[in-house]
């Protein structure tokens, strides 16, 4: 998943996030987020994707600790990286 191809980049990236959440596996949620943000030639538009996508489930994480380990994830991968655009 190089950056060459943005949208099916992102569509990939964010299909990976969904089954991860849906599957009720948090933490692959998170080390998915945390692999998928640190590939080299990630463009910037696909991480502030991910992490748009992965706030969207903060919401509905049953346990306070996993919602707040996962708002940790987003909070570490974005840090410095997308700024104002991903709230």
């Amino acid at each position: 998943m190089q950056g060459g191809d943005t949208p099916s980049t992102s569509r990939v990236a964010l299909q990976i996030l969904k089954l991860c959440f849906e599957a009720g596996d948090l933490k692959a949620l998170n080390a998915n987020i945390l692999v998928l943000s640190k590939r080299r030639g990630q463009i910037k538009s696909v991480l502030t994707d991910m992490v748009r996508e992965a706030m969207t489930y903060t919401d509905k994480v049953p346990s306070k600790e996993d919602r707040v380990e996962l708002i940790t994830t987003l909070r570490t991968v974005s840090e410095g990286k997308v700024g104002a655009a991903a709230g």
